[in-house]
């Protein structure tokens, strides 16, 4: 846990926890605990020699502006009576951003966007003496309970105060919509197979793609072929699927993995060292536009694929 850095939207594995009494306040900052951006030539030895886990310029702090709706909760019921509808219900939650931004505005829908209504804010925490709002605002709405009881959905947005919000939709490049169908701005497209790559935590939304097209075997005859790579064979996340997957369909999923350096390399079978061109030839679909989703670009260059049929 590390001060002003939020971890909800990421993947964790808690390992150890350790518990203080009311009152004491612990701040730690460990090269295990910093996440950070480092030129492409230095790796973990370098970075231990020179510091470079401790270098303010290139720790990654600042978050994306962010909101959530708390009220109404996850299962909670409203009963729509004479009593219930002539009270307003009060839609509550809370919104941040990063680097030190107050948050200036929340605003909600009911419609789907069609329509906004600004909601009321409270900054209980002051900002520092430099003017940096560290802290969650907390925003509540007052809203007409047949208004909520009329809406398939409602969402909510924030705006901090250098005109930073969340837009409905990001600039994707690629749409995945499943088995084999594919958007590329916009244009439908098909893949018969998918070439994956992925290193440490970056497995997550790849092995997501991977347990749903298995999951809709029956009508999604996706061949898939990922290539993971990772440190140490110990830093190999969710393996016990991958293997299980891989020996159970054989026919449609395909694993190799590529780690730095085995404990006992005499017994892995897998590649050591680097992703290169060599291993990404042998162990992924790269054939041309009609089985190509993703692919490193030198391969691709000799594999002569032109640039609509390069998938980052």
């Amino acid at each position: 846990m590390i001060c002003r850095v939020h971890r909800a939207r990421c993947v964790k594995w808690l390992r150890r926890h350790y518990r203080r009494s009311p009152g004491v306040a612990i701040i730690k900052r460990t090269r295990q605990g910093q996440q950070g951006s480092a030129a492409a030539h230095v790796d973990a030895e370098v970075a231990n020699a020179q510091a470079w886990w401790y270098k303010p310029e290139y720790i990654i702090n600042e978050l994306n502006i962010n909101s959530v709706i708390t009220t109404p909760g996850h299962d909670e019921i409203l009963p729509i009576n004479s009593a219930t509808t002539q009270t307003p219900y009060t839609m509550k939650g809370y919104a941040y951003s990063g680097g030190g931004k107050k948050v200036t505005r929340v605003e909600v829908t009911l419609d789907g966007g069609e329509s906004w209504q600004v909601c009321t804010l409270e900054h209980p925490e002051r900002p520092n003496k430099y003017g940096k709002y560290w802290c969650w605002c907390f925003w509540s709405l007052e809203v007409e309970v047949l208004d909520l009881l009329g809406a398939k959905e409602v969402a909510v947005r924030a705006w901090d105060e250098t005109l930073n919000t969340q837009p409905e939709k990001l600039n994707w490049n690629v749409m995945y919509t499943g088995r084999g169908n594919f958007l590329v701005k916009g244009k439908p497209k098909f893949a018969k197979k998918m070439a994956m790559i992925a290193g440490g935590s970056g497995i997550t939304p790849l092995y997501q793609v991977i347990q749903a097209v298995l999951a809709d075997r029956a009508e999604d005859r996706t061949e898939m072929y990922l290539v993971y790579a990772n440190r140490t064979e110990d830093d190999i996340l969710l393996r016990e699927d991958l293997d299980a997957w891989a020996k159970e369909y054989p026919e449609q999923f395909k694993v190799w993995y590529v780690i730095g350096e085995a404990k006992h390399p005499e017994e892995w079978k897998y590649s050591l060292g680097f992703v290169s061109e060599g291993v990404l030839r042998e162990h992924v679909p790269i054939g041309g536009p009609e089985d190509t989703l993703a692919a490193d670009d030198p391969v691709c260059s000799d594999a002569e694929l032109g640039e609509d049929e390069l998938r980052c």
